[in-house]
Formats: structure tokens, sequence, C-alpha cells
């Protein structure tokens, strides 16, 4: 019970008229309370659906093994009344796209504070009054909470979402590309209010994100996925700024503000997968039994964890403790 939300032997597939789409790929990664994390990688790379598991808010096709553990629960295994009670007051989302995910029809205000009275027992006067203290936080004042989502800034539909997602003071926030589609503007200002989050508030945080800049700035630690998989993982300075797996270091690469090299190829099937290490066919240094043998994550002398042959006998591997 120390608020830490442990991924174990994580599996999404789903059924589709082509074939069953592999989203996640037994995947095992432990998110520390109190931090941020982000994760990272290109878009179809299974970070969503991951993020989305926690919650159980995938799609109806969707089969899902493993376990999900946060305090004494595992959420794979609660009821659904049970999983609707923690939604939102104990781990609560940011949707990706703000223009879809607020009611149209409904004025802001009211959506921040049904989720307030929704969760806990507080009066429509005491929720309006709370539902204002967050956005003023935000740099938004009282007349907002009386706007509906099209008279609203793209912005100031992100600073909402935002605050439906923390006005419960969950332990846990899930940011699902907050920036996407967004211009460099209104990026700037989704950083500032992701910036506020974290200072304000002393909740764990996943933040899945392709938008580097966003996860420098505001990680402690970042894991990077690849067609299902997690190849690297460790603290955000060590990922981003001395990248060890071959995907990561072209990840960052690719970034204008570093060498601008697009990778070779692009992102496998998740139908047809290749053996052996995914990223292989894309690799200029890979070896003949990265095709055959995936390889586990590999503990570096410097904590980090990756998944690459490269540091196979060198390093400690972190799957056999």
């Amino acid at each position: 019970m120390n608020g830490n939300i442990k991924i174990k032997n994580l599996n999404v597939h789903f059924m589709t008229k082509l074939g069953n789409v592999k989203a996640v790929d037994n995947v095992s990664l432990e998110l520390e309370k109190g931090k941020v994390i982000g994760l990272i990688g290109e878009t179809g790379s299974g970070k969503s659906v991951l993020g989305l598991s926690i919650l159980r808010l995938l799609a109806d096709n969707a089969i899902v093994s493993g376990n999900i553990y946060y305090e004494d629960m595992d959420l794979l295994s609660l009821n659904k009344k049970d999983m609707i009670g923690l939604r939102g007051k104990s781990i609560a989302l940011v949707p990706q796209n703000p223009g879809t995910a607020l009611n149209p029809i409904m004025r802001v205000g009211r959506q921040i504070t049904e989720t307030i009275i929704s969760h806990e027992k507080v009066s429509k006067k005491e929720g309006v009054n709370r539902a204002f203290s967050i956005i003023k936080a935000f740099m938004m004042n009282r007349s907002n909470l009386k706007s509906y989502p099209f008279e609203l800034s793209g912005g100031m539909k992100q600073r909402i979402l935002a605050a439906i997602g923390i006005s419960c003071n969950p332990m846990w926030l899930i940011a699902d590309e907050p920036t996407k589609g967004l211009d460099a503007i209104v990026r700037g200002q989704v950083y500032d209010t992701f910036s506020k989050i974290k200072e304000r508030n002393n909740a764990g945080m996943l933040l899945i994100t392709h938008d580097l800049i966003l996860a420098r700035r505001l990680c402690d630690k970042i894991a990077v996925m690849y067609a299902g998989d997690i190849l690297e993982y460790g603290l955000s300075r060590e990922v981003l700024e001395k990248p060890k797996h071959p995907y990561t270091k072209g990840l960052v690469n690719s970034q204008p503000r570093k060498h601008l090299k697009p990778m070779l190829g692009s992102s496998p099937s998740l139908i047809n997968p290749p053996e052996g290490c995914k990223f292989h066919p894309r690799c200029e240094g890979a070896m003949k039994k990265c095709s055959l043998e995936k390889p586990l994550l590999y503990k570096t002398v410097m904590g980090s964890e990756v998944r690459c042959f490269l540091f196979d006998k060198v390093e400690k591997r972190n799957e056999d403790i």
C-alpha cells in the first residue's frame, strides 16, 4: 500500500477482422508515487493503450491479461462499481483532444463541478467554488466557468480538462497526449498548465506523449515504448541526454533541436510483428541473434534498463532478478 502503480506482465490484444493486434506485449513497469513518469514513442507504439488499461477504458474487443496493482487492489480484478468509484477520485484521466473530450452542450464549469459532486459529498455551491479555485490557479477567471467549450481556445480547453482531472485531488493523473495537434503557442500554454499541476499537487503522473520537450520539462523518469514493448526506462536526463537503446537514440536525434535525422523504416505491424527484437529491421547495429531472440531488459551501471543485446553479459539482467 505504498501508492505506487505496479504493472506486471500486462498484455493487451485487440481482435479485429485483420487479425490479433498485439498492442501491449508482456509489459512490466512500476510507476512511483509522487513522480512524473513519461511514456514516449512513435504513434501506434501502444502508449495510450497502456495508460487506458490502468483505468480499464479500452474498447470492448480488448483482451487483457496480467496484473495492475494499486494500493492493495488488482485493478483488472475490481468489479465495475468499485472501478467507477476509483476513476477520477484516486486515478484520473486527462484525455487527448480537448476539442472532442469535453461535452459541447454543457458549460465547462458544470463539467468540473459535476465531477467533484459525483465523488464527494459537497453542495453544488461548494463544488462551484472549488471549480473556480482550480481554474484560478490556471490563470482563468470565474466567467470562464460559464463558457461552452466552443467559446474557448485550444489552450483553455486543455486547462479545463486538466482542471477536471485534478478536481478531486487524485493520487494519480494519466495525461494522454496533452499537446497533440496543438500549435507552438498553445503548446506553451499546456506546458505551463502541467508545470502548475506538478507544483500544486503531490500526485503521481503518467504523461503519455510524443512531445520530447514536454517530457524533458516535466518528467522524473521516462519509459520508451515501441511496438508494445518497453525498450528503455530510466531517469529523464539519462534517457534523453544519454540514450542507450538505438531506438531511443533515433527518437532523440529526429528532433529539430538535435540533428533532425529521421529513423530508417517505419513501425512494424502489431498483427505480425518481427521475431526477436521488434526494432531489429530498422536498427543499423542489428546482429544475427536480434532477429531470432527477444532481448531481456538489462540493468545498466547507471540504474536505467535497456532491452538490447548490446548490454547483455556486460550489464545485469533485470528480468532475472
